[in-house]
């Protein structure tokens, strides 16, 4: 039962991650990535903080200073360093490249998973897994041109944050196993590198900063979105293992590319390769669960 309800949870990440890019794709434009990134963080601590409050009320009298360690490396891994050399990603060669191989956690964690974890490894789980690794990617590339792979700056950077968030997926899955208190976690993973990153705006953005976010209702809904997405994502993985989650919530690409589609029409191309990576998706998923 709770590995069902885990993937659920892993469903609405997918979800609440895919739909974000379509608010943050034209934010980010004309948005210093330092402050979309404050954005995001601020909207995910809120929202923990809130679900924390109401769900796990006597979390402060369960917590050892191992724990207050852990989780605050784990935001410091998984916000402003991975989500940066994201932003940074998508600045040098596009949101599509980027998002390419940084879906290589789809495959990396779940494998992390079943030789570090010991999570279930029967011949499904692993043809699932790269399945629905092989199925996110054909989404996520399906509107390459001609050019190809470049192995460049930018390529490299989403590489790197698609490796980060292996590392700390499994990290979070190892953490919630000893402290089965996600939103808590997620208070302290999101909340100890908040503080230096708004000192940081304040003193180098402060007047820019202010005016921006009035004008920016897509980029706070989009933050919204991305930390509720984090909230689920934190409490799926108290659920359910890796192998199960990870390939589940990176689903977002084909729910970005559906989204964008109907919403915002030729902003996405559905061709061949975008029908067959879904069809591979899914089936991974499905063959995962069976």
């Amino acid at each position: 039962m709770d590995v069902t309800v885990g993937i659920l949870l892993a469903l609405a990440t997918a979800v609440a991650w895919g739909s974000r890019e379509i608010l943050l794709r034209k934010a980010f434009e004309a948005t210093r990535p330092v402050q979309g990134l404050f954005v995001t963080m601020a909207a995910t601590f809120l929202i923990a903080l809130i679900a924390a409050f109401f769900y796990e009320s006597a979390f402060w009298n369960r917590l050892t200073a191992t724990d207050v360690l852990l989780w605050s490396m784990i935001g410091v891994l998984h916000f402003p360093l991975a989500m940066t050399l994201y932003y940074q990603g998508i600045d040098s060669v596009g949101g599509s490249r980027t998002s390419v191989v940084s879906n290589i956690s789809a495959i990396v964690t779940p494998f992390l998973g079943m030789g570090l974890l010991s999570e279930p490894s029967s011949l499904n789980v692993i043809a699932g897994v790269c399945a629905a690794g092989v199925g996110v990617f054909m989404v996520s590339a399906s509107d390459f041109n001609s050019a190809g792979w470049r192995w460049q700056r930018g390529i490299m950077y989403g590489l790197l944050a698609g490796l980060i968030w292996s590392v700390t997926n499994l990290l979070t899955r190892f953490g919630l196993s000893k402290l089965r208190l996600p939103m808590t976690a997620l208070v302290i993973a999101g909340g100890i590198p908040l503080l230096p990153l708004f000192v940081l705006l304040i003193l180098r953005h402060k007047g820019a900063m202010v005016s921006d976010l009035r004008r920016r209702q897509k980029l706070i809904a989009g933050s919204f979105l991305s930390g509720l997405g984090q909230v689920t994502l934190f409490a799926a993985l108290a659920l359910a293992p890796t192998v199960f989650v990870v390939p589940t919530y990176n689903l977002k690409s084909l729910v970005t590319v559906i989204l964008a589609y109907a919403i915002i029409p030729k902003s996405e191309k559905v061709n061949m390769r975008v029908i067959l990576g879904a069809l591979l998706a899914i089936g991974g998923i499905v063959l995962i669960n069976i």
